[in-house]
C-alpha cells in the first residue's frame, strides 16, 4: 500500500475512539481476497493489537450470514457490556467448533473479513474500513491462499457476498475505502525475506 494512503489508514486506526466499552473497534470489509487479513495482520503487528477474524465465525461455506450474527452476539455486545468476548472458533479442517479464543479489555481491536462492517455491527464500530478490488484479481489471490478448497466453493460465496452487500450497502458506510491491489507492494518499513 503507498505510504500516503497506509500513513492516513494507520492516523484513523489511532485515532478512533471506544465504540465497544472502552475498546475501540476498527472493522476491514471487503470481498473474499481484496487484502482484508494482510491489512490487518500488518495493523496488528505495527500496533500489537489483537485481530477478530470473520473466518473463524462462519462456521462453514455457507455462513457468512451467520458469523456477522455471532460477530454481533458473541463478540462486540459482550465486550461493551463487560470488557470480556469469547470469540467463537470454527475448525475448517474439523468443520467443528473449536475452543473460543478470550478478548479481555483490549484498547483497540480489529475485525476483518466480509461481513465484519454489518449493519448491526455498526452500533459497536469506530471506523469501517472498505478495500475493493477487481474480481479477477481477487479470485487469484484467494485462490493462491487458500487453494482448491476455496475453488470449489467461490460461485456460492460470491452469491453469499451479493446478498450481504446488496443488504449491508457497506462501501457506501464506510469511512475510508482503499484501493486492496495497492497491498501487492511491499510496505516501506517491510524488509526482504
Amino acid at each position: 500500500m503507498a505510504a500516503g494512503a497506509y500513513d492516513r489508514l494507520l492516523a484513523a486506526v489511532r485515532a478512533a475512539p471506544p465504540s465497544a466499552g472502552e475498546s475501540a473497534v476498527v472493522a476491514i470489509d471487503g470481498r473474499a481476497g481484496a487484502g482484508k487479513s494482510t491489512l490487518a495482520a500488518r495493523l496488528a503487528r505495527e500496533l500489537a493489537v489483537p485481530v477478530v477474524e470473520m473466518d473463524a465465525l462462519y462456521g462453514g461455506w455457507d455462513g457468512l450470514q451467520r458469523g456477522s450474527e455471532l460477530l454481533v452476539d458473541a463478540v462486540l455486545a459482550p465486550l461493551a457490556e463487560s470488557g470480556r468476548a469469547a470469540v467463537p472458533r470454527y475448525d475448517w479442517i474439523a468443520e467443528s467448533w473449536g475452543e473460543p479464543t478470550e478478548l479481555s479489555r483490549p484498547p483497540l481491536v480489529i475485525v476483518e473479513g466480509v461481513g465484519a462492517g454489518a449493519p448491526r455491527a455498526a452500533a459497536y464500530t469506530a471506523l469501517l474500513v472498505w478495500l475493493e478490488l477487481g474480481a479477477a484479481e481477487r479470485r487469484r489471490r484467494a485462490i493462491a491462499r487458500d487453494g482448491r478448497a476455496l475453488a470449489e466453493h467461490w460461485e456460492m460465496w460470491a452469491r453469499q457476498e451479493e446478498r450481504y452487500l446488496a443488504a449491508a450497502d457497506t462501501p457506501s458506510r464506510a469511512g475510508l475505502a482503499l484501493d486492496g491491489g495497492a497491498l501487492d507492494a511491499p510496505a516501506p518499513d517491510s524488509q526482504p525475506a
